[in-house]
């Protein structure tokens, strides 16, 4: 499966169809020849879509169904070869659609829209329908029992002796309910309207349905249900922020004993992102998959009901936020084993589940050098998108899915710590950690700088730098890089398969490829290019050894030389290098490149290569060799495209490609991928990712100072809770106007945790105006409005003089009594920035003044925790 941290985890992407503006709930069909369809609300109507090649599903019709604005919502189930479609548009052509789906593959027929009783086409509407296996069907909500009931939105039972045309059988309508599951002849209503309510009806006789028990709950808003295999436990959803899936025992329901059905039990909860809400659950023999909004699908392992366990993910709303977006629905019965699920806002997307298991961790976290244990702790479980933390006793435990899972191992005050743990199948498996007291520890005020100036200005802002660490000394160096700023994040969406499992196919190399032979221009000397990657130091996901520190470029007329720079020598006998190139990349515009074998079509991401670069030889026989193959969303099949031969020295690999080759690129290029050691038969040892997405222009000096920045140090040792403070300057004088200007901040420490911190530096140029002179000094000073406010903890203050003076900036509370001296010296002409920062303060209003000469002006902050 590919696997995206976060993204989705044992389940894997078949295919993605997005064509309408936005889409509701999903249903599926299987005709009597085993081809198998996606039905998919959408906000017109039902988009028919065969995908019984689940990678190159087809739309075979489209059903066009009532539209009002502001709406999307449609509901659907099948019985027989029908599909029966409600929805909640008001519009004149309303009620209940049902569509004959035997013509299929070739097309579908709306045959009826069906009005039950005491409704008209300008008022036919329902939120949601259900079929059994006994031939009624179920409409609730909306006006499905418009003057049957006490409640209009109650429950219509519908018999399906003539499918196309339904009998009225009987309502169930105290309460408005918005979904009812039916197992046997017992029906489960979801009284979402109720709180926590689902009221459980005995429909042995249809034309009489009569209330058993009325299951109540606190903080519910109960909104769907369904029962597992053998019909013992009963799963339900409230559609609210950080209200669990809950699991509940009922098989006091079938034992023939009337007298103990009130006796349903609690037995579990599962909850994903407390922040997102769970939307709808469907159960197939021991598994739950959950549609769950922005946190896309999941699916659980309920083979004991009473510890459901997730144990597969796919994110279909990969964007941030919260509410009712993204994933809809889910339908997971398909014979095939595949399932569809609907997001609201991209359509269809066609998964497979590996069908993996649970299992389990726990364990105590120590500190190695006392031996006690470690509260509060954090692990986090890279490929289950799972943290948990240390309790008071040191123990952690997750119930997670059977697999490798790469833990993060993290606290305050101590060396992290990374960990490769295969957890079996139904199973809990001890492991104890202990922890290295961190003795420093690096802390910075900033994680980036972006500051507009004026031509022919300066101005200045602080960066603090801090020894957080219990013991020791920090010592720590500070330079300004000239290139692009690069976003370091493990985990994103370049980050695909399980490499630690990939097994290798390289096809012969001696057909159809071109290599580069001595006669073609190579660059010369060692000349490096624009960063285009450059990565913390010590971040290795595990194994040792093969940890890449920065990814150069460097260009000729004819070709390109890419240098791969590690921490430590390069061990020949096992280096393996596995990426893809991007030749196009815009930082704007463009896409990520997929990584190795990932490079889906898809994502239109302009030119795409993958690239292998061997340094043994386990692949081909030839060592120090390099290949390159036209990009895809699978492992290279085809010979490749083009070969050569790699030089490694030290710590450095490097290999040239004809710009010929990847199409005579416009210089703007992004990688992504990883290295590692590689043994034949184990398959890798050891893994770093080169993080997303690494990109830049060839031809600019990674090394180079930045000419408009200048630091008034470089470098210090600060003993414990000790702090400097370093005076960043931006300096505009000899730039052009209306431009952006970038670099890097590179902060390396002795911090074992944090060797090599990158902090973006972005310039902004604006064009000179009147209020200052022709040799550009501020006419006047001035003291601006703090930016942002109200603020927690930090602040910017910018303010500007007109003449050489001694410039004092002070924060004062309501009563006028000092809090804080940010500026106490003489200073230039000039625009200058300073950081407030109120980590000990009570929110609340403050002041803050800035005297200089004669002048003096007064502003209010409001620091809000």
């Amino acid at each position: 499966a590919q696997y995206v941290p976060g993204v989705n985890n044992n389940v894997t992407l078949r295919s993605h169809v997005h064509r309408y503006a936005r889409y509701s709930n999903i249903w599926g069909y299987t005709d009597s020849q085993g081809r198998e369809y996606a039905l998919l609300g959408t906000n017109t109507g039902l988009s028919i879509v065969n995908i019984t090649n689940p990678i190159m599903p087809v739309e075979v019709d489209f059903i066009p169904g009532p539209v009002a604005p502001g709406t999307v919502w449609r509901e659907i189930k099948t019985y027989s070869h029908y599909a029966y479609v409600v929805t909640e548009q008001t519009a004149s052509s309303g009620g209940l659609q049902i569509i004959d789906l035997a013509p299929l593959p070739d097309s579908a027929v709306l045959v009826n829209t069906y009005l039950w009783p005491g409704v008209t086409a300008a008022n036919a509407r329902a939120h949601t329908v259900t079929v059994d296996d006994q031939g009624y069907l179920y409409i609730q909500g909306g006006t499905a029992t418009l003057g049957g009931g006490t409640n209009q939105g109650g429950i219509r039972i519908l018999s399906l002796a003539d499918p196309v045309n339904p009998l009225p059988v009987s309502v169930f309508a105290p309460r408005y309910v918005h979904d009812s599951w039916v197992r046997n002849n017992i029906l489960f209503a979801s009284n979402i309207n109720n709180g926590g309510r689902v009221d459980i009806v005995n429909i042995t006789n249809r034309s009489l349905p009569r209330l058993i028990h009325g299951l109540i709950y606190p903080l519910g808003f109960s909104h769907n249900s369904s029962t597992t295999q053998d019909g013992n436990h009963l799963f339900t959803t409230d559609e609210q922020f950080g209200l669990t899936v809950k699991v509940w025992d009922i098989h006091v329901l079938w034992d023939n004993d009337t007298t103990n059905n009130d006796q349903i039990s609690l037995v579990a909860q599962y909850i994903g992102d407390p922040q997102q809400i769970a939307h709808n659950v469907h159960i197939k023999r021991n598994y739950a998959y959950l549609s769950h909004y922005v946190e896309g699908v999941k699916v659980l392992d309920i083979a004991n009901p009473s510890d459901p366990v997730e144990v597969g993910y796919y994110d279909t709303y990969p964007q941030t936020g919260t509410g009712f977006n993204g994933d809809w629905g889910v339908y997971p019965y398909f014979p095939s084993g595949n399932f569809v699920v609907s997001d609201i806002q991209t359509g269809l997307y066609v998964l497979r589940f590996n069908s993996v298991r649970a299992g389990g961790l726990r364990g105590i976290v120590r500190s190695a050098q006392t031996g006690d244990s470690l509260s509060g702790v954090t692990l986090r479980f890279i490929e289950a998108n799972k943290t948990v933390r240390t309790e008071t006793n040191g123990l952690y435990v997750l119930r997670t899915n059977q697999g490798m899972h790469t833990v993060v191992v993290s606290k305050s005050g101590y060396v992290s710590d990374t960990l490769r743990i295969n957890i079996p199948a139904g199973a809990t498996i001890v492991r104890n950690i202990t922890l290295n007291p961190n003795l420093v520890e690096l802390e910075l005020s900033r994680t980036a700088f972006d500051m507009t100036l004026r031509r022919d200005t300066t101005a200045a802002t602080n960066l603090v730098i801090r020894n957080i660490g219990p013991g020791g000394p920090l010592v720590y160096t500070i330079d300004d890089i000239n290139g692009q700023s690069m976003d370091k994040q493990h985990g994103s969406s370049v980050v695909r398969g399980d490499p630690s499992k990939l097994k290798f196919n390289i096809p012969p190399i001696h057909r159809a490829a071109r290599s580069l032979h001595a006669d073609q221009e190579e660059p010369t000397g060692l000349l490096l290019g624009d960063t285009i990657i450059v990565d913390p130091i010590g971040d290795l996901l595990f194994g040792t050894g093969a940890d890449i520190r920065r990814v150069l470029a460097t260009r000729t007329p004819n070709a390109v030389t890419f240098d791969f720079q590690f921490v430590n020598n390069v061990n020949m006998d096992s280096t393996i290098i596995l990426w893809s190139l991007d030749t196009d990349f815009h930082r704007n515009t463009g896409a990520h490149p997929g990584g190795f074998g990932f490079n889906d079509p898809m994502q239109n991401i302009g030119s795409e290569y993958d690239v292998l670069i061997d340094l043994p030889g386990l692949f081909s026989g030839l060592p120090r060799s390099f290949y390159v193959w036209l990009g895809s969303n699978n492992q290279p099949s085809a010979p490749p495209l083009f070969t050569g031969s790699v030089t490694a020295a030290g710590n450095t690999v490097s290999m040239t490609i004809t710009l010929s080759t990847i199409g005579n690129d416009d210089g703007n290029m992004a990688v992504a991928g990883f290295a590692g050691h590689f043994h034949p038969t184990i398959g890798l040892t050891s893994l770093d990712y080169v993080p997303n997405v690494g990109y830049g222009t060839v031809g600019r000096n990674p090394f180079g100072d930045l000419s408009w920045l200048s630091l008034s140090r470089k470098a210090g040792t600060l003993g414990p809770g000790q702090a400097d403070t370093v005076r960043v300057t931006f300096d505009t004088h000899g730039l052009d106007s209306g431009r952006v200007y970038t670099g890097v901040l590179s902060i390396t420490s002795n911090d074992p945790d944090e060797l090599e911190v990158l902090i973006p530096v972005t310039l902004r140029t604006l064009p000179v105006t009147s209020v200052r002179d022709e040799n550009g000094v501020p006419s006047s000073f001035s003291l601006e409005q703090n930016y942002p406010n109200p603020f927690n903890p930090t602040t910017e203050i910018r303010y500007q003089t007109s003449e050489v003076s001694h410039v004092t900036l002070k924060v004062y509370d309501l009563l006028g009594r000092e809090v804080a001296t940010l500026v106490n010296e003489e200073l230039t002409p000039g625009s200058y920035e300073v950081t407030f920062e109120a980590k000990n303060l009570a929110s609340g209003v403050y002041l803050y003044r800035l005297h200089a000469g004669s002048f003096s002006q007064t502003k209010k902050l409001t620091l809000m925790r």
